[in-house]
């Protein structure tokens, strides 16, 4: 419920395969987050009481150190660039070769925030220089993106990543609907709904943890009801074009990703 794409975790689960129950949930945490390599969704921590000294578990770090894991994550974020961006590659024409540049560009900023978890999982990197990390870690592509794509291209780029939360619900949506996915109405009509909403309050769906999660218990709250409120308008807009059974749907996909944030929220800041 939490996944839209593949099961890009697989293999990762099977190494939590005889661990007790909260260990495997934090090593499943950790597996899918590392995985999707979303920017701005770091990998998070596993947290094992059972740790001889109370601190954080090693697991994700040691997994993460991993030549052959390591690779085979930058490749699974790559291949999710090009599946993400695939519309866009198309919209803006570009070469193969350009399509190349722009992936391995992306790649390796997403590989920066998949390092940076690893590193906050060892206890070398604390919140607030994770947290300037993750805002920093943008800028440092602009102008090469900018070059790349040339001025329009680089605005629609930057428009696209703010469609990718009502993108996502879609398609989140009909997987979840099975053999009677949304009309082409539906799916339009809920996309700009979506779209409407705050990105900072609709991006988590799409697997990114939003920057409250690196501040007090206090903002991480406010930011969660802000999230529910936002899901509420939108469900209240939507029950005039979905059915009632698509409508119940929509909110269980909201609920799972309120959950799913609290979970990688918790996981990576050891708030419990």
């Amino acid at each position: 419920q939490l996944q839209h794409e593949r099961d890009e975790a697989k293999t990762q689960l099977a190494a939590a395969q005889g661990e007790n129950e909260q260990r495997k949930a934090d090593q499943k945490l950790a597996a899918l987050s590392s995985s999707r390599g979303e920017a701005g969704g770091l990998p998070q921590q596993s947290v094992s009481s059972g740790s001889p000294t109370g601190s954080p578990s090693t697991a994700l770090a040691q997994m993460m150190n991993d030549p052959k894991m390591k690779e085979y994550i930058h490749q699974e974020q790559l291949e999710k660039i090009k599946e993400r961006y695939g519309p866009l590659f198309q919209k803006l024409k570009l070469t193969p070769e350009d399509t190349e540049k722009f992936t391995q560009l992306i790649g390796g900023e997403w590989q920066k925030f998949t390092d940076l978890g690893s590193s906050m999982a060892e206890g070398k990197t604390d919140l607030a220089a994770a947290r300037q990390a993750m805002a920093d870690a943008p800028k440092e592509i602009e102008g090469e993106l900018q070059s790349l794509l040339g001025p329009a291209g680089y605005a629609r780029y930057n428009e696209f990543n703010q469609e990718v939360p009502a993108q996502t619900t879609v398609n989140m949506l009909n997987n979840q609907l099975g053999d009677n996915p949304l009309t082409d109405d539906q799916s339009a009509r809920l996309f700009q709904l979506v779209k409407a909403e705050p990105y900072t309050l609709t991006h988590g769906i799409s697997g990114v943890l939003d920057m409250a999660f690196f501040g007090s218990q206090e903002e991480i709250d406010k930011y969660l009801q802000q999230v529910t409120e936002s899901n509420q308008r939108i469900l209240d807009q939507a029950a005039s074009f979905l059915t009632p059974p698509q409508l119940a749907a929509l909110a269980t996909l909201q609920s799972n990703s309120i959950t799913a944030q609290k979970l990688k929220g918790a996981a990576l800041t050891q708030k419990h």
